[in-house]
């Protein structure tokens, strides 16, 4: 046979392999400009002058991890949602917004086993600009198969208003024999300019920890914005709303259990968790239950990887060993929670209890880095896919003790353009006091 015709085969057999394999995403994260430990927090003027600095970033980094045997052709596009994450279904919102394809690739290193590229895309691009305030849902789609939404990340696009003062407070509520009684109540203060200072139109603040964009404390002058997130815990919580606009208006959770400083998972030492593993590692002890107890600091709820050197940007194969100490296994499931997974519990991240060891496992691939992370438990909706009765108490119990930082989102409800809620100022504080930009 001609060399040439041999050597054309066999590239067309490479071809035809390469385009069969199927591929999938590994990993999705957003975060503000180019720090990986940023809240995904897009300033949609950053000029603009406002009494307090508000917190936020120029851009947004959308980056995901895929192994595949080429970078796919993907396709993001943007979806305004009201305060509680449900679609806004404003087809005004979304007039001259253009999905965009300007991902940029790179390939994994040679010794990579689970991912081969990583792509990133920024937010706004030559593309995209995002012109309204408020939540926003960034989907995935592959250009050939448009209909299927392979992946979603979550970011806030604020238009700076006013200020919003957070404070935390210590405070106790009613937890399960054994279990430390530790919580807090957060309060936003929020104070507008004389042009936006209409009190019935300030209808909602959003209160989360960072980085933990799945679980909202939503305070809302409108019952219905809170009815999920009130599924969503076991603990309930109340809320508050006092003041009245021109003046300063404050909206209170109160009683949310304090939970604990997060445990650290630190997989950068290639020496306990070297590259390649051909099985999970299991880790050297076992994490036990805890009742407010920690023995170090952890990173706000942060992953922190962009340290590590190129060789060792790769995922490990591990394996998470939850003690019970003897205790029988509980009625409802158990996830491991953390940055890992952006703080969101699914069944793929759900310990299953063994038996003949009287343990709790789950073998999942992490990628390499310094990881923030809690056990929870809950059970997941068969019907809605989603989860109900999150709590973390049975197994890392409470402290007001820890650094965590609140992070409160204030909406005011324009009536243009077919109304819609707008994020017009953030504020953010810890037990210890307020953040600052």
């Amino acid at each position: 046979m001609n060399p040439y015709v041999a050597a054309l085969l066999l590239w067309c057999c490479i071809t035809a392999v390469a385009e069969q394999r199927p591929w999938f995403i590994r990993n999705i994260r957003l975060y503000g400009a180019e720090d990986e430990t940023a809240p995904p927090i897009l300033l949609l003027n950053p000029e603009a002058v406002t009494p307090v600095p508000v917190l936020g970033y120029p851009f947004v980094t959308l980056e995901v991890e895929v192994d595949a045997s080429v970078p796919p052709a993907l396709e993001a596009r943007f979806i305004h949602c009201r305060p509680d994450w449900s679609e806004s279904h404003n087809v005004f919102l979304t007039v001259g917004l253009t999905r965009t394809t300007l991902f940029s690739w790179e390939p994994a290193t040679v010794n990579s086993r689970y991912y081969t590229y990583r792509g990133r895309l920024r937010i706004p691009n030559p593309q995209v600009t995002i012109a309204y305030a408020g939540n926003w849902k960034l989907q995935l789609y592959e250009l050939a198969n448009p209909e299927h939404l392979l992946a979603e990340a979550r970011f806030f696009a604020v238009r700076p208003e006013g200020s919003c003062r957070v404070v935390v407070y210590s405070d106790l509520y009613a937890s399960k024999p054994g279990i430390s009684p530790a919580a807090v109540t957060v309060e936003a203060w929020v104070q507008l300019p004389p042009t936006l200072a209409i009190d019935e139109r300030v209808q909602t603040v959003v209160f989360y920890r960072n980085h933990r964009w799945f679980e909202p404390y939503i305070v809302s002058h409108e019952p219905s914005l809170g009815v999920a997130a009130e599924r969503l815990y076991r603990q309930p919580y109340g809320k508050s709303i006092s003041g009245m606009l021109p003046g300063i208006k404050i909206f209170r959770a109160e009683r949310l259990p304090a939970q604990n400083e997060y445990r650290v998972l630190d997989l950068s030492n290639p020496a306990l968790f070297p590259p390649n593993a051909p099985s999970p590692i299991r880790f050297p002890l076992a994490d036990l239950r805890r009742n407010g107890s920690f023995s170090e600091w952890a990173d706000d709820g942060a992953a922190r990887t962009a340290f590590l050197p190129p060789y060792l940007q790769d995922y490990v194969p591990v394996e998470f060993i939850l003690d019970p100490e003897g205790a029988p296994p509980l009625a409802e499931d158990v996830f491991a929670v953390g940055s890992f997974n952006n703080w969101k519990a699914s069944p793929e991240w759900r310990l299953t209890y063994d038996p003949e060891e009287r343990l709790y496992r789950l073998r999942q691939l992490v990628r390499r880095g310094r990881h923030n992370y809690l056990y929870a438990t809950g059970h997941l909706n068969a019907d809605t896919g989603t989860m109900e009765s999150l709590s973390f108490e049975e197994w890392e119990g409470n402290t007001t003790g820890s650094r965590i930082s609140f992070w409160a989102f204030v909406y005011y409800r324009f009536p243009d353009q077919g109304g819609y809620d707008a994020l017009i100022t953030v504020g953010a504080a810890t037990l210890q006091g307020p953040l600052q930009p």
